[in-house]
């Protein structure tokens, strides 16, 4: 199955979690964190090239402010380059779970727009959260970093796997 429906869909809300770690764990595993950070890249730029008007949200704050990393959706000219500066500052610290940062903007979004999350360790409220805007209509995907099909939704919401066992920064490209 496919990421987005290119005829309906015209933006690429992308979540970005920082969390690698499932509660109530703490720590972060820092290779999934870095192949997280690649995996949303690669989704940005695919979607670009192919028109679409991407947007990142991140679950924790800008580099030297106390805001949350939200680049609303955007066909402006730089907007990967905003995306990818803001990845190139991802660190592990997360200030909102990501089930609340999605419910918080999915609300401000085009209708057509599909929500992306991209995580390491998705938890209950991050797929209920996903399932409630699935059955409100709205095109949902989930990106599990590190994660086996074994551990994914049975309840129709389409979850993407990619796994951590290949070595991701000899690979030439990433693909979904």
């Amino acid at each position: 199955s496919k990421l987005y429906d290119s005829t309906t869909t015209t933006d690429v809300a992308l979540f970005l979690d920082v969390r690698t770690v499932e509660p109530p764990m703490q720590g972060f595993i820092a290779s999934l964190l870095e192949l997280d950070a690649v995996v949303a890249a690669s989704i940005a730029n695919f979607a670009v090239e192919e028109g679409f008007r991407v947007g990142l949200y991140v679950n924790q704050s800008s580099y030297g402010t106390d805001r949350l990393i939200k680049l609303p959706p955007s066909q402006h000219p730089d907007q990967l380059v905003r995306i990818l500066e803001a990845l190139a500052h991802v660190h592990s610290l997360e200030v909102v779970p990501i089930d609340r940062l999605v419910r918080q903007e999915s609300s401000s979004l085009s209708w057509v727009a599909t929500v992306a999350v991209v995580t390491a360790a998705p938890t209950i409220g991050l797929m209920d959260t996903l399932a409630q805007l699935r059955s409100t209509g709205r095109k949902v995907a989930l990106i599990y970093v590190g994660g086996d099909l074994s551990r994914t939704s049975s309840d129709g919401l389409p979850v993407f796997c990619v796994e951590d066992t290949v070595l991701w920064d000899k690979l030439p490209e990433v693909t979904l």
